[in-house]
């Protein structure tokens, strides 16, 4: 006979309202009791799954990294227009859907009220310096290839990536090697670093 397709449970509606509630409202601004309603469910069930609104917080968020992180993988499996100015745009997009203005963990990242929760600061600051890891290694592929320039270390590159693609304004100056492909004025921030890290960009930028 035919399957029917399960239900989700009450954990996961809460995750899904959580999500929405969050990207609108912020940590903060977003009760459990709109929570709880938009998932059609009492609010006794968020402490029943997740000890209150942090613990949903840290869910939501352990989701979302793991999900930027399947992205990664996805993006990387993708061999056509390797180390392109394309598939650096893609890059781009890809984080910016997850870090960006609307998105789980822009919300939260950027929520004033994040001081308060000790715990889901601490794991923003855990995947995004997995994402940081994994990109790291990703470019070094490139390196290793002789496509991306060599002599500078990565992973302030990667923390600089992360801030653009969540509209963060970045502490410092641009890192090595963006400085001067920073006065390209114009340019999209991942195309910016396309330029300033292929080893040989001809022609400007390259689509393909």
């Amino acid at each position: 006979g035919r399957r029917c397709a399960a239900a989700p449970d009450s954990r996961e509606l809460l995750l899904a309202a959580a999500g929405r509630v969050f990207a609108r409202r912020g940590l903060t601004g977003g009760p459990m009791r709109e929570i709880s309603r938009e998932a059609g469910l009492s609010v006794t069930m968020i402490y029943y799954h997740f000890k209150g609104k942090e613990g949903l917080a840290c869910r939501l968020v352990d989701q979302a990294w793991s999900e930027l992180l399947s992205g990664l993988d996805a993006w990387d499996a993708d061999r056509k227009g390797l180390w392109s100015c394309a598939k650096f745009r893609r890059l781009g997009a890809l984080l910016g859907r997850h870090l960006g203005r609307g998105s789980t963990l822009g919300a939260l990242s950027q929520d004033p009220g994040l001081r308060r929760f000790e715990r889901l600061r601490g794991r923003l600051d855990e995947g995004r310096e997995e994402v940081v890891t994994v990109l790291r290694d990703l470019l070094a592929e490139g390196q290793r290839s002789g496509a991306l320039k060599r002599g500078f270390d990565l992973a302030e590159p990667c923390r600089w990536m992360l801030s653009m693609a969540a509209c963060r304004p970045f502490p410092g100056p641009a890192p090595k090697p963006l400085n001067d492909a920073m006065l390209l004025a114009g340019r999209p921030w991942d195309e910016q670093l396309w330029l300033a890290m292929a080893d040989r960009p001809a022609g400007g930028v390259r689509t393909a």
